[in-house]
């Protein structure tokens, strides 16, 4: 697995029956590390709480918040503002077996739980957390009574034309 700016590895070949809970929050070098990947001014915090459960040797449930705050450029008037983050996940982890062969056809209810492969028994919780917040944040923030205008109607001034009319009217 990569290496990335909130790497937690759980290993899942020695979960107990019951469970695992793992609580973090980033390091203020993380979250410098966090704003750049996301584009964003700064990540004032980030905290994540994940319980990961096995579900049999092969299959791993895995759910969790995550949540912080952002500061952002206001997508109306560039104002930096903070805005706060915060979403739920649930996945379930399966390990491939070795003649795994992909269906050609998928078929996807949004109300189906996420799969991914597990692989070496390992999963990158802190990632998974860093993945979900990403997708939370609102791309087009905006500052309290920020009002885009779609139609900017032009000054008389801001005519290029408006020195021809007062030469014209001389």
């Amino acid at each position: 697995m990569q290496e990335n700016e909130l790497s937690i590895i759980v290993r899942t070949d020695h979960l107990p029956n019951d469970g695992k809970v793992i609580k973090a929050s980033a390091t203020e070098q993380q979250r410098a590390n966090l704003a750049s990947r996301f584009g964003v001014i700064s990540v004032e915090s980030f905290d994540l709480e994940v319980t990961v459960k096995p579900i049999t040797k092969h299959k791993i449930h895995v759910t969790g918040h995550v949540s912080g705050i952002v500061k952002q450029s206001c997508a109306v008037t560039l104002a930096e503002i903070e805005n706060p983050v915060s979403d739920d996940f649930e996945v379930i982890y399966e390990s491939v077996a070795d003649d795994y062969v992909p269906l050609k056809e998928i078929d996807i209810s949004p109300d189906e739980v996420e799969t991914e492969d597990l692989i070496d028994n390992k999963i990158d919780v802190g990632e998974l957390a860093v993945e979900y917040f990403s997708l939370s944040i609102n791309p087009y923030a905006r500052a309290e009574g920020a009002v885009f205008v779609d139609k900017i109607e032009p000054k008389e001034e801001d005519n290029p034309f408006s020195v021809l009319e007062k030469l014209k009217k001389s």
